[in-house]
């Protein structure tokens, strides 16, 4: 397994930056209410649409050892991008990092500091790179993903 994450097009081990530990896999939450019914065992479920899901939060945890590039790291791990993770370097997420970063020292007397790189992703891996097709007429093109 690779110990790096991709953001915003800039790789985490440009600046130093390497994965500890990835997110479990996650599949989203389908958006749906549930109301019990008098007289009707369960409840009944209204969805708010097929197909509709709710975002992900994947938290990464991090580490880097010399502070020189926390400014750029911190600069790095703001706003909206493209998020590609070692663990599964052919899908992407659409996501924002959303977390104040604290750096963690991971012993006393040691370099290593540890932080938590928390992003909020919308609730559908990518096929990465995307792929880029121009069909012609009468071709068949077939989706590789499930949605």
């Amino acid at each position: 397994m690779s110990d790096w994450l991709d953001f915003a097009g800039v790789r985490s081990t440009s600046l130093g930056v390497y994965v500890l530990e990835y997110p479990p896999i996650t599949m989203p939450k389908e958006r749906a209410e549930f109301t019990p019914a008098p007289g009707r065992s369960g409840s009944l479920t209204i969805l708010e649409d097929d197909g509709v899901y709710d975002d992900i939060t994947l938290t990464i945890k991090c580490a880097m050892r010399s502070l020189s590039t926390l400014d750029q790291v911190t600069g790095w791990l703001r706003g909206r991008g493209a998020l590609v993770m070692g663990n599964l370097p052919n899908r992407y997420y659409d996501a924002r990092n959303i977390n104040q970063i604290e750096l963690a020292k991971v012993l006393p007397g040691s370099a290593y500091r540890t932080f938590p790189a928390v992003f909020r992703c919308k609730p559908y891996r990518y096929l990465y790179p995307a792929l880029t097709l121009t069909p012609a007429s009468g071709d068949t093109l077939t989706n590789p993903g499930n949605i």
